[in-house]
């Protein structure tokens, strides 16, 4: 779902638009012209449909070959689960915050909720988070290209560490 030129949905659960799976957050392609970026993962894992996202992605004209990273905005499950399963398919590299991403590699799943998430009900009991090779590069004010476009980092405190 093309929202502008730059920038193209193509993921959200039952909390979006429930066009990928239902634990997905939203999740977009900033596309740049001649390089393309995937933002956030999805849940990933049997609750999540890489499948689908990848079909999103075909149905709104994106050339997938042009994916040249992802990047995470934070570290809950709903946001950096599949990212794993992404880079398994895709090769690229998985950009986050230094926090999110020494979390990431190390699967911690007491360090992103998810253990008391089980437990009040909003994951499934057999979840598991997927550890993934990640880069601590997303820092206030860096600032990388997308192809034609400049993306600048900023630090939204509050939801999670390393936000």
């Amino acid at each position: 779902m093309r929202l502008t030129r730059d920038i193209v949905m193509v993921g959200g659960g039952d909390n979006g638009f429930n066009i990928s799976a239902p634990l997905d957050c939203n999740m977009y392609v900033i596309d740049g012209g001649e390089e393309l970026v995937l933002v956030d993962a999805g849940i990933g894992s049997i609750y999540g449909d890489t499948a689908q996202i990848i079909a999103n992605m075909d149905e709104a004209g994106l050339d997938r070959s042009k994916l040249s990273k992802l990047i995470l905005t934070h570290y809950h499950s709903d946001h950096a689960g599949g990212a794993a399963d992404l880079r398994d398919v895709f090769g690229f590299e998985v950009h986050a915050s230094p926090l999110c991403a020494d979390v990431l590699q190390r699967g911690d799943e007491d360090a992103i909720a998810l253990t008391a998430a089980r437990e009040g009900g909003m994951y499934p009991r057999d979840y598991q988070f997927r550890p993934c090779p990640a880069s601590g590069t997303l820092v206030e004010g860096h600032t990388f290209p997308v192809g034609r476009l400049q993306v600048t980092v900023y630090e939204t405190p509050g939801h999670s560490a390393g936000h």
